[in-house]
């Protein structure tokens, strides 16, 4: 019994120290694996912040500039530029103005007046009097009879209320300037001189106005009055108009209507439309 008990308790305490050896072994291994499982419980538990992404990798888009829309073209039509004028010499003073008539005004007679037929005669060779020797003006025969009926019906003796005189109704003051101008003596009182002072007269507005607006272009063509199918060719700005008005109201007038910044060119209208009507007639 006492072997027996012996062995049994050898044995017994064998087994023991095994148990007690696996049981520290087993906390040893818990003691060593404790840290990490508590810093991977830790990690778990907490959250890992999130990390804002750096200004320069979220560019702010840019907007497209909204498009400029382009002006829409005007279709109104331009306005005709006014005519320019070119500066022109003179050796003596430019003709004095025609005096505007008052009104109520009537004429009266000095005289008798001549037989038609002297005064067409007159009217004829003035047309065919050359006043300007060096410039290629010429004078239309049709012309100078329209105005002469316009301005007195061919009467060579009457005197509008101003003092305009004769066939061609020349002023005392404009005669004496065209006989100056071109060294000739005629006599306004005289059928022929008062048609050779109302010719050299449309001559000097034939050759003053193609100088100044129409490049030295003297021919008083009809068809540069029809440029606008708009516009009444005795409303164009032409030559042939032009010197018809200015045989009226005077070359200064009409260059001071041509240039403003007014609508139109020239101020006598019906004077310039009864001329080309009566010139059609000669």
């Amino acid at each position: 019994m006492t072997g027996r008990f012996k062995s049994t308790h050898a044995v017994v305490l064998g087994m023991a120290l095994v148990v007690l050896s696996i049981t520290g072994a087993g906390v040893l291994m818990l003691r060593g694996n404790g840290g990490s499982a508590a810093n991977t419980f830790v990690a778990a538990e907490s959250p890992v912040p999130s990390v804002a992404p750096s200004p320069e990798f979220t560019p702010t888009p840019t907007p497209s500039p909204s498009p400029t829309p382009s002006p829409s073209a005007s279709r109104s039509p331009s306005p005709k530029p006014k005519p320019s004028r070119k500066p022109t010499t003179s050796p003596v003073p430019a003709p004095p103005a025609p005096p505007a008539e008052p009104s109520g005004c009537a004429p009266h007679y000095e005289g008798t007046n001549a037989p038609r037929e002297q005064v067409g005669a007159a009217l004829s060779a003035a047309a065919a009097k050359r006043f300007w020797t060096v410039s290629n003006v010429t004078l239309p025969e049709n012309l100078i009879k329209a105005v002469a009926e316009q301005e007195s019906g061919w009467q060579s003796a009457i005197v509008s209320c101003v003092g305009a005189i004769g066939a061609m109704q020349v002023l005392p003051s404009t005669a004496d300037w065209m006989n100056r101008r071109f060294g000739t003596g005629y006599s306004v009182r005289e059928v022929s001189g008062n048609a050779m002072l109302g010719s050299a007269y449309l001559q000097w507005l034939i050759k003053y106005f193609a100088d100044s607006y129409f490049d030295s272009d003297y021919a008083l063509r009809a068809s540069h009055c029809s440029q606008d199918p708009a516009v009444p060719d005795h409303r164009e700005w032409c030559l042939l108009n032009a010197v018809i008005s200015a045989y009226n109201i005077g070359h200064g007038a009409v260059d001071k209507s041509a240039t403003d910044d007014v609508p139109g060119y020239f101020t006598n209208h019906a004077y310039i439309e009864n001329v080309r009507a009566l010139a059609s007639r000669f």
